[in-house]
């Protein structure tokens, strides 16, 4: 990027007298061969190498068409949000892991569609929601297991065990 931007080379270098014996878009092939291309597009980066069309990164890695991300990885389409690992189409959000299309909200873990929640695993279309676990489209609730709602004592010892007996992917096929 440093060097597209500098003042080191110049467009005029690559300017070619057109061939009236050859087709325009012969020409323009030959053209666009030969002149240099902008690898990367990116502005205000802190520690954030290997991403592309983002903007106001710090220490991430793998990051395409984002801006202002801190500590995330592995994320698309997203901005404002921090600490999060392998996101589609966040907002406002942090530590997270493995979600799609979710905003403003904390630790969530394999959901989908959720927004303004928090401590949610393997959720869908939750908003609002606290405290949830196999959870469907539900508003505002909090200490749900598959969208039924227990005390926070009996939340925790039904979540522990769920979580003792079954391994990622048996719960990742139960939520699909």
């Amino acid at each position: 990027s440093e060097a597209w931007w500098s003042d080191d080379w110049s467009c005029f270098d690559y300017w070619r007298a057109p061939d009236w014996n050859r087709s325009f878009f012969d020409q323009f092939s030959d053209l666009i061969k030969s002149t240099p291309l902008l690898s990367l597009s990116v502005l205000h980066m802190e520690n954030s190498e290997f991403n592309n069309c983002a903007g106001h990164l710090k220490n991430c890695y793998l990051c395409f068409d984002v801006d202002y991300l801190e500590n995330c990885y592995y994320i698309g389409n997203s901005n404002h949000s921090t600490n999060c690992i392998d996101w589609e189409l966040i907002l406002e959000s942090e530590y997270s892991y493995e979600c799609f299309n979710c905003s403003e909200s904390n630790s969530l873990f394999f959901c989908t569609d959720c927004s303004s929640s928090r401590d949610l695993l393997f959720c869908h279309g939750c908003t609002g929601c606290t405290n949830c676990l196999f959870c469907f489209n539900q508003y505002r609730k909090e200490y749900c297991i598959n969208n039924i709602q227990y005390t926070s004592e009996e939340y925790a010892k039904k979540k522990n065990d769920i979580i003792m007996k079954q391994n990622y992917i048996e719960m990742r096929q139960y939520f699909n």
